[in-house]
């Protein structure tokens, strides 16, 4: 049965999913609340612990295959597992499955004999919805006495989401992936559809902008957020080129303004006494110098330790070259 598998190539939507996951853990917390309606929502004080996304499977013939999925969370004591499908290719919820099992093996117990396991949360987040798009996953374990046991896997699909469902619901995980509601349109190189979709594009960021500016997301928050917006934006638009130049232009170096302000607050923290100009000059360096190359080996090492490949760290932290060999000879030690 597990022969059956595909490996799924990785994609830039999954990238981001990951990189939102590692850098923004906390924008996960209203994500998994709604997608299990949890009787008990998670507050936001809660930490989360990102684990190993590498599960490794036995196969026939001996060998052993090393699968990532897209996510594997520990929030109050309690496992969640969501994968991010840009649309239902038949052969998820087989998956979902292995992935839970191997997930209830890394942390079950054994005593006397009595091997517990206890699977965990898992649920789907497609991008894309279909006539073929689940409503739910339905897992079945068949038990040797002929018992049958049953249980639902949720589904969202984020086309169910306006843009005021994400901000009233705090769901700012989702917001990268937005412009996916108006694909078809950005597909049109003959201008149709294109003012809808720069005037979206610029609702989500003033959206941010007021997100920000009301402390309801910090800066590392809503810098990443932008970042991941813009990227797949720019992947989806890859097509239309002119769209993407006019979208870029019209809103580029807008929201940077929110973003530099921690960079110049650091400088002025730091005793500078030369004006709010020089302040701004050397903060920004002390950030993009000091601060953005430590944050970056930050990253780099929490995914590695996640198990990721240093490939997959690398894309993640963006990590430059100078700061990839200080982690490396760091790791060495």
């Amino acid at each position: 049965m597990w022969g059956f598998f595909r490996r799924r190539s990785g994609t830039p939507y999954d990238d981001v999913f990951k990189t939102m996951l590692v850098k923004g853990s906390r924008l996960v917390i209203p994500l998994i609340n709604e997608m299990f309606h949890l009787k008990e929502p998670i507050s936001m004080d809660e930490d989360v612990k990102l684990e190993s996304n590498e599960h490794f499977f036995n196969l026939e013939g001996g060998e052993q295959a090393k699968r990532e999925s897209d996510s594997s969370i520990e929030i109050g004591g309690r496992h969640y597992h969501v994968e991010c499908m840009c649309y239902d290719d038949g052969t998820i919820v087989v998956r979902i499955f292995e992935y839970a099992v191997q997930i209830a093996m890394e942390h079950s117990t054994y005593s006397d004999n009595h091997l517990t396991l206890e699977l965990p949360n898992s649920g789907v987040l497609y991008l894309r919805k279909t006539e073929k798009t689940p409503e739910k996953l339905v897992i079945s374990i068949r038990l040797p006495e002929g018992d049958e046991m049953s249980y639902d896997v949720p589904v969202m699909a984020l086309s169910d989401y306006s843009l005021e469902d994400i901000i009233s619901k705090k769901l700012y995980f989702l917001m990268p992936f937005y412009m996916f509601n108006l694909e078809k349109s950005m597909y049109n190189k003959d201008g149709d559809g294109n003012e809808k979709v720069v005037m979206t594009f610029a609702s989500l960021i003033e959206k941010l902008n007021e997100l920000y500016e009301a402390g309801d997301m910090n800066a590392n928050e809503y810098y990443l957020v932008y970042n991941m917006l813009r990227k797949v934006t720019e992947s989806l638009t890859r097509k239309n080129q002119r769209l993407w130049k006019e979208m870029d232009e019209t809103m580029g170096g807008h929201v940077l303004r929110l973003a530099i302000d921690k960079y110049v607050d650091y400088g002025e923290r730091r005793g500078l006494k030369k004006g709010r100009k020089e302040g701004r000059q050397e903060g920004m360096a002390i950030g993009e110098a000091n601060g953005a190359d430590k944050n970056a080996i930050i990253v780099y090492n929490n995914c590695l330790d996640r198990g990721m490949s240093e490939k997959d760290a690398i894309a993640i932290s963006e990590i430059s070259d100078s700061a990839l060999k200080k982690a490396r000879e760091g790791r060495n030690k």
